[in-house]
């Protein structure tokens, strides 16, 4: 019986992630000064709400479109709906061999209230 009721909340909190996961837009804003560095995909999604604060998730897929390799620092800033800054974080040193495609994945706790406003985001990328 005990066994039964943790399948069950594990598909309960399982269905209550994926809906999450769908409900949260994942348009966003991309400046850079890689020239060379393509972004092919951004995706963000609340992984985890508590009263406190919500767990941001994030994975990125970035390409590098050159002969060599590059360094650099994502900053990623949670925006609420009039493009004002709720939250940000960073990824330091992130490096792409030449010709090459890398997914990065991380996290942010964004505290309550302000978690609730968080709309879109916006990525920078700069070389180190």
């Amino acid at each position: 019986m005990r066994n039964m009721n943790r399948v069950l909340l594990l598909i309960f909190i399982f269905i209550g992630a994926l809906l999450i996961i769908l409900s949260v837009p994942s348009e966003q804003s991309i400046v850079s000064d890689v020239t060379e560095l393509e972004l092919i995909e951004f995706t963000y999604w609340i992984s985890i709400k508590t009263e406190m604060w919500w767990r941001f998730a994030y994975e990125m897929q970035l390409k590098n479109n050159s002969d060599k390799t590059i360094v650099i620092r994502a900053d990623i800033k949670y925006l609420n709906s009039e493009g004002d800054i709720i939250d940000s974080t960073y990824v330091e040193n992130i490096t792409l061999p030449a010709d090459e495609e890398r997914s990065i994945t991380g996290h942010s706790l964004i505290s309550v209230p302000s978690a609730k406003d968080v709309q879109d985001a916006q990525i920078f990328f700069q070389r180190r």
